[in-house]
């Protein structure tokens, strides 16, 4: 899906690909560069996922030596969760995951 959605803004050969050379809407392609704020919104927002995904993923092999460590990642979590939501329409996590998260740091000194 990611690359269907990334291609879809480049120069690949299919409708959308080719609207990134017509950035002026008058149908005439432009050699760039040029600034495209609804491709750079969609491009961001596209490898926010990717990052978002490849950091939990990076995240594991490392364990929280103290509360500082423990509540970085929290607040990690619950940022890509709110945007998740907001982006994705979906949670990152369930949210008892994070509410046990928390409940957990609190316990920590």
């Amino acid at each position: 899906m990611h690359y269907w959605r990334l291609s879809s803004l480049a120069a690949h050969p299919n409708p959308k690909g080719f609207t990134l050379l017509r950035p002026g809407g008058d149908g005439l392609a432009k050699i760039g560069p040029f600034f495209d704020f609804k491709a750079l919104k969609a491009l961001a927002s596209e490898s926010a996922k990717i990052v978002v995904h490849a950091a939990l993923q990076f995240l594991t092999h490392f364990e929280s030596r103290g509360r500082d460590d423990f509540a970085t990642k929290l607040n990690f979590f619950d940022a890509a969760d709110q945007w998740m939501r907001k982006e994705a329409g979906r949670p990152l996590l369930n949210p008892e995951a994070l509410e046990e998260m928390r409940i957990d740091l609190d316990k920590l000194k």
